[in-house]
């Protein structure tokens, strides 16, 4: 069987992603949520590697993480493409990888967004 590589070229396009102008670099804010979620030691901590407007934007994540308080006096993090628990959920998956070798964990969608 021959395949002609320009026919399927062709064929993939409509499915080609476009690169997005105007997208904000969220990497140096999340170094900035890294440290504060580790509990970096600030011997340890790269000054230089981010601004102080990433420490704010970093601040204002915090800020808009929303609680939802129970009867029974526990918290809920309800926002789950808020940047730190977006933060989180990626090292409980490395964390998870790490820990369980030759395993695989299927993530369902309750276990995800409570």
């Amino acid at each position: 069987m021959k395949l002609n590589f320009e026919t399927f070229a062709n064929e993939l396009k409509p499915f080609e992603v476009k690169e997005k102008k105007n997208q904000k670099d969220y990497s140096k804010m999340i170094k900035v949520i890294h440290y504060l979620w580790t509990h970096t030691p600030t011997a340890e901590i790269d000054f230089d590697s981010f601004s102080v407007e990433d420490v704010s934007d970093a601040m204002d994540e915090m800020e808009n993480l929303p609680f939802i308080w129970d009867e029974g006096h526990e918290s809920f993090i309800c926002d789950p493409y808020n940047k730190l628990v977006m933060y989180e959920h990626v090292t409980n998956v490395i964390y998870a990888l790490v820990d369980s070798q030759e395993k695989r964990y299927v993530i369902e969608e309750e276990d995800i967004f409570l």
